[in-house]
């Protein structure tokens, strides 16, 4: 300190931590020699670095001098090393606690919204919350949690179209697993997929109730028969978009007859392609090529269309900043003609013209079908989540232009910068249904719209212009009972299978995932508040030795 000069002591390329100096000689951790945190003393006379602990699986934490000896954690306890005989010694520490922020507890279900679907004529919202389905009538109070599992998560749950079955994935196996029950409470699951080890996404059920649409985080598209439990392949994407979104196939829809599927698949190029698929043939017909990035189709109702999104339309404007062309207002509106004969579906007397004899609107005629795609009379802008209806095509509009930004990705319920739309086929005008939402669900006929926004979450009617806070669902008091240490063990879980399934090296950096997921889980009966758990998961995913491994979440 008095000639202001330093030294550096150590040079090893790895952590030395919490120095300590006692006398004569500095204390730290550090993690030389085997990659594991113990405690080691440096003398500065000699020169010379010797270990003082020998932890092999577990690290050297927070070490602390005082009296003597040198206190730190390891293991899930304190130890003591006593600085003249070198003794190490686990401390017995009891602390008699009711553990009150893991006693079991009510919460507002209200609070924790994910996704909100509507029954067929939306006169039910389906809605997943905290891990939990709940059934929420849209005209009188009645509320239901169908699950009410704190160990296990619920998520992407669909109402067939009766009405009296609902589709969902959940975890209490161990992996997500596709499950079917009754819409009545307490009600047994009948296990649809098996052996998965996967994450799934975005179920949809065909209109005849005898099958479910649902993707994958590998890209693939399958489809479930309810009755015989078979699960068949539609495809396979091999690459994927160039932002955080898109992780999966899940863009996809039923034709009214339940005989073909349509879904969007993304190309070398990273432009997506309109595919149809053939259940009775298998057949794939690709509908565009790369040209164009299309995506979000959906089969009207009345099985005469095609609707989907295309970014084709260019507005190119002089970035002042980088000297840069950007497109703008990109996204456009479009039509494929499934009955071959027909006057273009935007022609003046395109109804009155049409062929006069019946026309088996379930039929898709595939020759010229390409060549039958139409661009819809609707101003371009940044369009997203095309759904239809009869005569009513709705999506999601911004008026910033780009990709989804990463607030959609980690923060979905931030994000309330988009506005619903609803285009009238017959009056070829554009309305708006709702401004200031994240998502929304359009109920089969139409007639109704769930939204989004924040933890803000409700129904409306389309046919009218509506405001977040307008139509807001009725929890009839309902609250949701949570077991915090059954959930703080599926969050465990889940976190672990998230890196299993998503972690770039598919090798894990050579560790052994799944003895360090359950090397760590013994440490899970002691958590006593999430920033417990959190600690845990961030020392689990601390093994892999890589960056950009976040851990959020306050419970």
């Amino acid at each position: 300190l008095q000639t202001e000069n330093f030294r550096r002591i150590t040079h090893w390329p790895g952590y030395d931590i919490f120095p300590m100096w006692v006398k004569n000689a500095v204390y730290f951790a550090s993690d030389r020699k085997d990659g594991r945190m113990n405690l080691y003393r440096y003398s500065p006379a000699a020169q010379k670095f010797d270990r003082l602990t020998y932890f092999k699986n577990w690290d050297v934490e927070f070490p602390s001098y005082g009296n003597g000896k040198i206190v730190y954690g390891c293991k899930g306890y304190l130890w003591t090393f006593n600085l003249s005989t070198r003794e190490n010694q686990k401390l017995d520490i009891r602390i008699p606690s009711d553990r009150w922020r893991v006693r079991n507890s009510f919460v507002d279900p209200a609070d924790y919204v994910q996704d909100v679907t509507l029954s067929a004529k939306g006169d039910t919202a389906v809605v997943q919350a905290r891990g939990d389905i709940y059934l929420l009538s849209t005209q009188k109070s009645r509320a239901v949690n169908l699950t009410n599992t704190s160990g296990s998560r619920e998520i992407f749950p669909s109402l067939s179209p009766d009405g009296k079955r609902l589709a969902f994935f959940s975890d209490k196996s161990g992996d997500y697993e596709l499950y079917i029950t009754r819409t009545e409470p307490n009600q047994p699951w009948r296990q649809i997929t098996a052996h998965s080890k996967t994450y799934y996404y975005h179920l949809k059920w065909s209109p005849d109730g005898k099958k479910i649409l649902f993707g994958d985080k590998r890209f693939i598209t399958y489809y479930a028969d309810i009755d015989t439990r078979n699960v068949t392949e539609v495809d396979r994407c091999l690459y994927q978009k160039d932002n955080e979104i898109y992780w999966e196939i899940s863009d996809y829809d039923w034709s009214p007859d339940s005989k073909w599927i349509t879904y969007s698949k993304t190309n070398q190029n990273l432009n997506s392609s309109i595919y149809i698929y053939n259940l009775k043939s298998k057949q794939r017909i690709r509908l565009t090529g790369d040209r164009y990035d299309d995506f979000s189709p959906a089969f009207d109702r009345a099985g005469k269309y095609l609707y989907f999104l295309s970014n084709r339309h260019f507005e190119p404007q002089l970035d002042p900043f980088m000297d840069n062309n950007v497109n703008v207002h990109m996204t456009q509106l479009m039509v494929v003609q499934l009955q071959s004969g027909e006057k273009p579906p935007f022609e003046e007397d395109a109804e009155e013209n049409s062929k006069t004899e019946k026309i088996d609107v379930n039929r898709i005629d595939l020759k010229g079908l390409s060549d039958r795609i139409y661009t819809a009379p609707a101003a371009a802008g940044t369009y997203k989540s095309l759904q239809a209806a009869k005569g009513k095509i709705f999506f999601l509009s911004r008026k910033n232009f780009g990709f989804p930004g990463i607030e959609e990705f980690f923060y979905p319920k931030t994000v309330t910068f988009y506005t619903l739309k609803r285009f009238n086929f017959k009056t070829k005008r554009t309305k708006s249904v709702i401004s200031g939402i994240g998502s929304y669900a359009i109920s089969s006929d139409g007639g109704r719209a769930s939204y989004l926004s924040g933890k803000t979450a409700g129904v409306i009617s389309t046919d009218d212009e509506s405001f977040v806070g307008e139509g807001l669902l009725d929890w009839n008091g309902l609250k949701q009972s949570v077991h915090f240490s059954e959930e703080y063990h599926q969050i465990y879980w889940e976190a672990w299978r998230q890196i299993r399934d998503f972690f770039y090296d598919p090798h894990l950096h050579g560790k052994n995932w799944k003895a360090i997921g359950q090397k760590y889980a013994a440490l899970i009966p002691y958590v006593g508040t999430r920033a417990d758990l959190n600690y845990l998961l961030g020392q689990m995913i601390g093994e892999l030795t890589a960056s950009h491994e976040y851990i959020v979440g306050r419970g």
